[in-house]
């Protein structure tokens, strides 16, 4: 088990690095942030809403509403602008809910279905370290195309946060 702390600190890391490829990716032409770039998310944007539409639905599944789809009824995948505005709030209720459980409750068991309805049960640190990670994977997935696009991207390291 590790300290509740901890756990804020990489998700304000994650809060961080992913503010950061927001404004980097707000500088991309429209045909850059859309381009397929052959990647398992298409390209930029199409990475960017996986992230996003990850964290999502795990936020849901820690606050007990587990969605059952990566999409609403009806709902269209996130354009940029909605990521710029939905996702750093979203980010910010994770922090909420650590905070909320303590060291105590990041140990306790945490019971979810995966989006094939399929149960898992582990301790929540556990989840929430994955859902830091698996976001980080895909911005380093996303710092490549930046570079594929002529871009520089922007230093998202974990060390370069605790630099700052």
């Amino acid at each position: 088990m590790i300290p509740a702390q901890v756990l804020v600190d990489h998700l304000n890391y994650s809060k961080w690095a992913t503010g950061l490829l927001l404004e980097a990716a707000a500088a991309l032409e429209p045909g850059e942030i859309e381009r397929d770039l052959k990647s398992a998310y298409g390209g930029v944007l199409g990475t960017l809403q996986h992230i996003f539409l990850a964290d999502r639905i795990w936020l849901s599944r820690f606050e007990g509403r587990g969605r059952t789809t990566m999409l609403d009824d009806g709902e269209a995948m996130p354009e940029f602008e909605r990521l710029r505005m939905e996702w750093p709030p979203l980010l910010d209720r994770f922090q909420a809910l650590v905070a909320d459980f303590g060291d105590a409750g990041v140990g306790a068991e945490f019971t979810y279905r995966n989006l094939s309805g399929k149960q898992f049960t582990m301790p929540r640190w556990q989840a929430l370290l994955h859902v830091v990670n698996h976001a980080t994977l895909h911005r380093g997935q996303t710092m490549a195309m930046f570079r594929q696009l002529g871009h520089k991207p922007p230093a998202t390291d974990l060390l370069f946060y605790f630099q700052r």
